[in-house]
């Protein structure tokens, strides 16, 4: 049944496409991985007339797009994919003439072109240097990074993301397991990535990308990334499920000749700076990273047919230190004390073929494969016993087929993801015993699958040709998108013994836990998505860019769960009707619809000095598993066992008589049906949940000095609302208006179920941001380039994260900064050539740090006593050319020497160091915001525990390429 609906849906998505071509006006936009050149072609100073080929010609797979003029001589050439194009003009009565340009991902370039008329005697045709193109007139505001910054700047992990920092108003997540990023006041979650047009979007789990939340590895092979765009602000209509910011990358292509690359880069201790917090005299941990990999392409057939394949290995080899709490334990547990080592290994593989069987076709067909693993959560008194296998899977298919039609082009696309994510214990089926104090031994308690599978159908038309008061460029297009959400949690599933001094001396277990019942939470969901985009040159100086979306999902918030009648019997006292829904009250939402409007204003019609901005309305979605707690806590129950010598109650609870035989799985299971812990707590979804909103909205002017020099300056504001969080739906009425509550915060429910929890969408966030950008391009022809980033970025926001449990309601939070609140950030890069084929570069990143949490009990701790003050302590300022400005530093060299010979092959030694002066960069989680009852003082208040990131560290490398 499901196959069928979904070929209905196919089937209806192409017949609302093919209708829309007959009747929708014409278009020329950029694709999400590529770029449009357009304008008029002129003979002295005049259009030409209709009929007169623009044929553009990839320098190096010789695939060519073709566009005919109209009559007042336009043309667009659409669907460029990144690259050196030759632009060659021809038809009856002009002389053919060519002009070499490079175009960047997401570019729509205005370019007018001179066409000679014909000459009795032709020359030769000369071909120059190709010009860098540049896109003076879009109304958004985007970073793009060259195939010359990846393959150039100081790169510590390969990890292409990280280049997004260059972007104005972006931040990259520095901690070595938590590989995100994230612009304006929102997390991770509200960002997007397209690699080739595939959407990596994490629908179920934090991160916003899939697999970088909990991870030290990368999304995909750098060495398979020629550039991507980051956009920051006022995205097009064509993007969906993000409210933040866009990265959209294109991966590199065989051509006509056979080209091939192979690296290394090692990195181990003696490269690396002592950690500031090691014991005095304690030697450096084990550490050791190689990253290797290669890439091959080339022609199957010339000028039609080219496959491009890449693979890149990440392993890791780094220490984590196991110590008894208790040294006087030494003699019984002591050989579960030491350093252990920390693998981690990645695989990345992708390969792509290119067809163009006639002129105006072109086919891809790529794939790409993560498998990632990683042995961790051991240190400290968690013995190595206890560590999980952090598994991360990722496999995408995608098939592209691109028609050019003489009045439109249609891109239609089939994309496959399938992410998987498995923390599974190491020692699975060894009893967890807890010795609280000294040491946590035995195998880890949960493991789970969590994933999502997505097929998707995808449709853009674009037209060229439609005149009204001005020149029109309209783009639409249709998504489609099944999506499988796979998870199964088995929560403490192996049982956890937990043995206190006070309870037995440690001769028996005190207390258990052990969860049984159902695991699975996997459910399904179709999304839609319909958008137009017009540009309007309106005249010659000012464009409009006027585009809406509409999206809809079948399923965002569980639509056919039914609340059990104990459930509603329990809780109805406390929280109103619609927290409760008989399988037919949760609709989602057929309103989103989201209008976006920019322009550009070109004041001197130069195309040097641009005025551009726009506002537009972006809808992201709640993760599927921040619903499933609802489900979760009635189908899959952790039971608590307390165990004593004699039975008696503790803490007014029973107990059982301990018997070793009840130290196993099969054991407690006997004992189920006298546990003693309370039915679990109770989760509760409003029906009327609305989903999370963004309104983006900047102005800003960019201005071209010269050839090779450009700058900007914008004004970005957003506000967003309606973010998802919990509260307590049962506090007692007495009041309770501070933060913290005690015990006693909240009214007994009956049924001897735990708290009640109810969803709110009451989150809100501010966001205000300058940017100020420089940059001039690296060439050949002027091999030197700098890029300078600065923001001034205010971010604040109600409400906790995923839980707001330290007032009442949402609103009564005070308004507070973000954790990625961070007032000033400098990003700058440079790039140059040496003499005897050297190349330097460098990095340079300052930012006056993000802020902790000040939890004041100056005043007592008592509920309304403590007082949160979340994240306004500041972390200590230092000097870098500002005095006491900067909380972090960190300024990167890369050195590389060629040595070339052949005709085409080189061997490459590459040096990097990584904060050269070795300056000390906290994480901001790990500063002491306590101020103790009654004002004490707290010699540590204001301190960190621990590096962001290693201080001062090298790293050596080679590749050879031919």
């Amino acid at each position: 049944m499901k196959t069928l609906r979904w070929g209905i849906l196919r089937a209806l998505g192409l017949s609302v496409i093919v209708a829309g071509s007959a009747i929708t006006p014409s278009i020329v936009e950029a694709q999400v991985t590529s770029a449009v050149v357009r304008g008029r072609v002129l003979a002295n100073g005049n259009p030409v007339p209709a009929g007169v080929q623009v044929i553009a010609t990839n320098s190096e797979t010789g695939f060519t797009k073709q566009a005919t003029t109209q009559d007042n001589g336009s043309y667009a050439l659409i669907g460029l994919v990144p690259g050196t194009y030759q632009l060659k003009i021809q038809g009856e009565g002009f002389q053919p003439t060519a002009r070499a340009v490079r175009v960047s991902i997401g570019q729509v370039i205005d370019l007018d072109l001179n066409a000679m008329a014909e000459a009795p005697a032709l020359t030769d045709e000369v071909v120059v240097t190709a010009e860098r193109l540049v896109d003076m007139r879009t109304s958004e505001v985007a970073t793009n990074i060259s195939v010359e910054q990846i393959e150039s700047l100081p790169q510590g992990n390969r990890n292409f993301l990280n280049f997004a920092a260059l972007a104005p108003g972006v931040r990259i997540n520095d901690r070595d397991t938590e590989k995100t990023f994230q612009a304006g006041a929102l997390t991770a979650n509200a960002v997007n990535v397209y690699i080739d047009g595939v959407s990596y979007k994490n629908q179920v789990i934090n991160g916003g990308i899939v697999g970088q939340d909990a991870s030290r590895g990368n999304p995909f092979p750098q060495n398979a990334v020629q550039e991507f765009r980051v956009i920051t602000q006022n995205f097009k209509a064509e993007y969906e499920q993000a409210s933040s910011a866009i990265i959209t990358a294109k991966t590199k292509s065989g051509t006509n000749e056979f080209h091939g690359e192979t690296f290394i880069y090692y990195q181990d201790k003696s490269l690396v700076a002592s950690d500031d917090f090691a014991r005095p005299g304690e030697p450096k941990a084990q550490y050791e990273r190689k990253q290797y990999g290669l890439s091959f392409g080339g022609p199957i057939i010339q000028d039609k047919m080219h496959f491009f394949v890449a693979y890149e290995g990440n392993d890791q080899d780094r220490a984590e230190r196991v110590t008894l709490g208790n040294p006087a334990a030494e003699p019984i547990f002591g050989q579960y004390e030491g350093s252990f080592v920390q693998p981690f290994r990645e695989d990345l593989f992708f390969g792509k073929i290119d067809y163009q069987p006639t002129y105006n076709q072109t086919m891809d067909l790529s794939f790409s494969l993560r498998d990632e693993s990683d042995i961790k959560d051991f240190e400290g008194q968690n013995s190595y016993e206890a560590a999980n296998d952090i598994q991360n899977e990722v496999r995408t298919v995608k098939f592209g087929h691109t028609f050019d039609a003489e009045s439109f082009t249609n891109e239609a696309t089939l994309l496959y993801m399938k992410y998987e994510w498995h923390p599974t214990p190491i020692n699975y089926d060894l009893i967890g015993r807890e010795y609280v104090g000294i040491i946590r031994i035995g195998g880890g308690a949960t493991k789970q699958s969590i994933g999502q599978e997505v097929f998707t159908f995808k449709d853009d038309l674009t037209f060229t040709e439609f005149e009204w008061l001005g020149g029109h460029s309209v783009k639409t297009g249709l998504r489609i998108s099944q999506v499988d959400y796979e998870v199964q949690k088995f929560q403490v599933s192996n049982p956890i013994f937990r043995f206190r001094p006070e309870i037995g001396n440690f001769s028996f277990p005190a207390e258990a836990e052990y969860g049984t019942g159902n695991p699975d939470l996997s459910g399904e969901t179709t999304q839609y998505g319909l958008y137009i985009q017009d540009d309007w040159a309106v005249t010659p100086k000012l464009t409009l860019n006027l585009g809406v979306r509409w999206d809809y999902d079948t399923d965002l918030l569980g639509k056919d769960y039914v609340t059990p009648d104990a459930i509603r019997a329990a809780a109805s006292q406390y929280v109103p009707e619609r927290y409760f829904t008989d399988g037919n009250d949760r609709d989602s939402p057929t309103d989103l619809i989201q209008p976006r409007l920019g322009f550009s204003f070109d004041m001197f019609d130069d195309n040097r000095t641009v005025l551009f901005g726009g506002v537009g309305r972006y809808f992201d979605r709640v993760l599927y598993n921040e619903i499933l707690d609802e489900r979760f806590r009635l189908q899959w129950g952790v039971r608590k066992f307390q165990f004593s010598q004699d039975g008696l109650p503790r803490n007014g609870q029973p107990t059982i008589v301990w018997n070793d035989a009840y130290l196993s799985v099969e054991g407690l299971n006997q004992l189920i049906a006298s546990g003693v812990a309370p039915n679990p707590e109770i989760f509760l979804i409003d029906s009327e949940t609305r989903i999370p909103e963004t309104i983006q909205a900047s102005l800003g002017v960019r201005q071209r000095f010269g050839d090779d020099w450009l700058a900007s300056l914008t004004f970005a504001r957003n506000r967003s609302r309606h973010g998802f969080t919990y509260i307590f739906g049962n506090r007692n009425p007495d009041g309770l208006i501070g933060p913290l509550p005690d015990e006693g915060c909240c009214a007994p429910v009956s049924g001897s179920f735990g708290n009640i929890l109810v969803s709110s969408d009451a989150k809100q966030t501010w966001y205000n941001g300058v940017y100020v950008t420089l940059e001039k391009a690296y060439s050949e022809a002027s091999p030197w380039g700098m890029t300078f980033a600065y923001t001034y970025s205010e971010a604040e926001e109600t409400g906790g994260d995923l839980f707001s449990l330290d007032y009442p309601l949402v609103s009564d939070y005070p308004r507070h900064p973000t954790s990625g609140d961070e007032r000033h950030r400098i990003v700058m890069t440079g790039i140059m050539a040496l003499p005897w084929d050297m190349k330097l570069s460098s990095t340079l990143t300052l930012g006056s740090g993000t802020g902790y949490t000040i939890t004041d009990q100056s005043q007592g701790t008592g509920p309304g006593e403590i007082q949160y003050r979340y994240y306004t302590g500041r972390p200590e300022k230092h000097s870098f050319i500002i005095p006491d400005a900067w909380g972090y530093r960190s300024l990167d060299f890369r050195l590389e020497k060629s040595f070339e010979f052949g005709r085409s092959q080189a061997l490459s030694i590459v040096g990097e160091v990584f904060n050269v002066f070795d300056y000390e960069n906290y994480d901001p989680r790990s500063y002491n915001g306590n101020i103790p009852f009654g004002g004490a003082p707290n010699e540590a208040f204001g301190k960190p525990t621990q590096l962001i990131e290693p201080g001062r560290r090298f790293q050596v490398g080679m590749s050879y390429s031919f």
